[in-house]
């Protein structure tokens, strides 16, 4: 209508550019306000059931607020932490069994979503094994449950293990003595995992030989000593 009135002499350029600016205001407005609009209404990225509501009907909320906690049982994940050995047999994809604890006579399928690349303090890789069978949604989450390994999955070779107490200066320093003939040796080790007061011996030891686990204060590298038995 400007536009037309402009053309006759009805309204000047000035009064026609500003009709322009309004109308590009107008539309930013009404923009602003349809984002507003679509923000009050929550909607979740996933299918789950209420657990627990953070705020009231009527709350003035911030963004980062929490509103709701919900749960997906549906779709349950089991965390638990293998050894070296078993770690290499497992990838992602890998179909495990799992059990609950409130049902142990039944069986589930899970499959092995996330493998740590690095392993942790106690030499166990944590996994994450996805629980795809729960019929009836009778497992709940936080419930405790155990993941069963197939016997070619869960074999491991025989492990050495000595007293945490043989260690010279703590297990860190990988030293301790064994005693051969009589003599007390001072031998390098390489230590694995510590297993309560035992800890793994990778390498530095063979079987039979007799290590010192008390005492290592007064010894010395090639001093003479008698095993107490």
């Amino acid at each position: 209508r400007y536009e037309n009135a402009f053309k006759t002499g009805g309204v000047t350029k000035q009064q026609l550019d500003q009709a322009k600016l309004d109308l590009v205001n107008a539309k930013a407005r009404r923009d602003q306000a349809r984002i507003s609009f679509g923000d009050a209404t929550i909607k979740s990225t996933i299918n789950g059931i209420v657990n627990k509501r953070s705020i009231e009907p009527g709350s003035v909320v911030s963004p980062g607020t929490e509103l709701f906690e919900l749960v997906n049982v549906s779709t349950l994940k089991l965390r638990v932490n293998v050894n070296e050995q078993q770690v290499a047999t497992l990838k992602p994809g890998s179909m495990i069994q799992v059990k609950a604890s409130v049902f142990p006579e039944k069986e589930y399928k899970g499959k092995v979503t996330f493998i740590a690349p690095k392993a942790d303090s106690s030499l166990n890789f944590p996994i994450e094994i996805e629980v795809t069978g729960n019929p009836n949604n009778e497992i709940k989450a936080g419930m405790y449950g155990s993941a069963v390994f197939s016997t070619a999955t869960a074999q491991q070779a025989p492990i050495k293990t000595i007293s945490r107490t043989a260690f010279i200066g703590g297990v860190g320093n990988n030293q301790v003595f064994v005693v051969k003939d009589g003599v007390a040796k001072l031998s390098k080790v390489v230590s694995g995992r510590i297993l309560g007061e035992e800890v793994e011996i990778l390498s530095g030891l063979n079987e039979g030989d007799i290590v010192v686990i008390s005492g290592q204060i007064n010894l010395e590298d090639g001093v003479k000593v008698e095993a107490i038995k």
